[in-house]
């Protein structure tokens, strides 16, 4: 069934330049802006049907979910801000993890999702990533991990900080088995994901226009005192710094990950 004349004709609004896009182009174009090339935030889902051939992939663990270990409550509980993020995502938690090919290579993924509970890490979403790392350890394939997230989850506490820990020793354990571990950091890349399992890729990817840091701009100038450059914790920036390996634009990281996988497979 084609599309009908009013969902041809919807219109996205850059955030960065404020030019009008047909919502059609724009989700051709990847959440790309077609005039300034400003990296919009997309699903972790969009993401995984752009980066696997054919869209094709399995999932794992996607019925895991937590609960409210701690008896959060603010103006609401917890569990009903999970629920209400599980509603307007379609998943469990902010995290996808699968296993599918690029271009041909097997390779394990996964995705944060930003919009649920802007992309924050509880034990869950820690456990999905530990996992990920065992079945690729188990099966000797590489795996690439996709941040969207402003840290760890506060609701979760100790128990949210911990996942920084389990994620980083299992890392270590991929690089005694040689096995290719990858970071692609998009906007935002911020808190403690950033400052475990992002910055521990053997080679990190970052998005044009990415924000990535530990702490926000505004955070870190009322610590300092200072007005900060204004590309400060830009992924430019961070790559001046030595921060990151590489800038990729979202419409070629398929072929510049294929690249690396093709050396990868090389130098075994």
């Amino acid at each position: 069934m084609g599309k009908t004349n009013e969902e041809k004709n919807l219109i996205v609004v850059c955030k960065n330049c404020n030019r009008k896009i047909k919502e059609e182009y724009y989700k051709e174009n990847l959440g790309v802006c077609p005039f300034c090339a400003y990296h919009h935030i997309i699903s972790a889902r969009e993401r995984l049907n752009y980066i696997y051939d054919n869209s094709e992939y399995m999932e794992f663990d996607n019925n895991l979910k937590t609960l409210n270990p701690l008896n959060f409550y603010d103006k609401e509980s917890y569990y009903q801000k999970l629920e209400k993020a599980r509603e307007k995502t379609n998943i469990q938690e902010a995290i996808i993890t699968a296993f599918g090919k690029v271009n041909s290579f097997e390779i394990y993924i996964g995705v944060m999702e930003f919009n649920f509970l802007g992309g924050s890490m509880g034990s869950v979403v820690g456990e999905k990533i530990a996992r990920l790392m065992e079945r690729a350890i188990e099966n000797r394939r590489p795996i690439l991990i996709v941040l969207s997230t402003g840290g760890a989850r506060m609701q979760e506490g100790m128990l949210s900080l911990f996942q920084m820990i389990k994620t980083s020793m299992l890392i270590a354990k991929l690089n005694k088995f040689k096995i290719p571990y990858f970071t692609l950091l998009t906007y935002p890349s911020t808190g403690g994901c950033l400052a475990s399992f992002g910055m521990l890729g053997d080679v990190i990817f970052a998005e044009k226009n990415a924000l990535i840091g530990f702490a926000g701009p505004r955070v870190v100038e009322q610590s300092i005192g200072k007005k900060l450059p204004d590309e400060f914790q830009t992924s430019s920036f961070q790559l001046n710094h030595g921060f990151v390996d590489c800038i990729v634009d979202r419409r070629e990281f398929k072929d510049k990950l294929t690249r690396i996988l093709q050396f990868c497979t090389k130098t075994q």
